[in-house]
């Protein structure tokens, strides 16, 4: 068991070191959805035990992505119930993986997927709404929590730019 753990591990990260360090749906097609929305709400998924034993908190990243949300001009909501319409409303989905690097005190595998998710019908229904990925933006690398960090950073930088990009270029009212 140990030693199918030990390769999986050096399979991801020669898989890190193989890949860009950041993959995303950033065309301008996929900024375009961006366009209207006014309030984001956040939903950081639960940090595995490597992270949390990395020091990394799903409060303070969650705090930390609503700062930059509201620097974006958005306003922040704390869920569904909330009074936004449908059409300006996103979840920006956040997912932190953690593995730690064997013999390397401190160093991680890690990867960050960060995602707007807003409400899509199917053409062939109408009437079914179901949340979509419309914009997402992965980053992965190999480091110690700092590293975790300011790759979480960049990934909402990345949606902030997104963000007002396309918020510049709509045609004013």
């Amino acid at each position: 068991m140990r030693t199918a753990s030990i390769l999986l591990l050096a399979a991801l990260l020669a898989g890190f070191a193989a890949a860009p360090p950041a993959h995303a749906a950033d065309s301008p097609h996929d900024r375009s959805t961006l366009l209207g929305l006014t309030a984001v709400f956040v939903d950081v998924q639960p940090i595995d035990p490597a992270g949390l034993l990395a020091g990394l908190a799903q409060a303070d990243i969650k705090s930390e992505l609503e700062t930059r949300i509201r620097l974006a001009g958005l306003r922040v909501i704390a869920g569904p119930k909330d009074d936004v319409p449908p059409q300006e409303r996103g979840v920006m989905q956040v997912n932190v993986s953690v593995v730690p690097v064997p013999k390397q005190e401190g160093i991680y595998g890690w990867s960050v997927y960060l995602a707007i998710l807003q409400g899509a019908v199917l053409i062939r229904d109408t009437q079914t709404i179901l949340a979509a990925p419309t914009w997402w933006v992965a980053r992965t690398g190999v480091g110690d929590v700092k590293q975790i960090e300011a790759g979480i950073t960049e990934a909402a930088d990345r949606f902030v730019t997104a963000f007002r990009a396309v918020e510049a270029a709509a045609p004013k009212k």
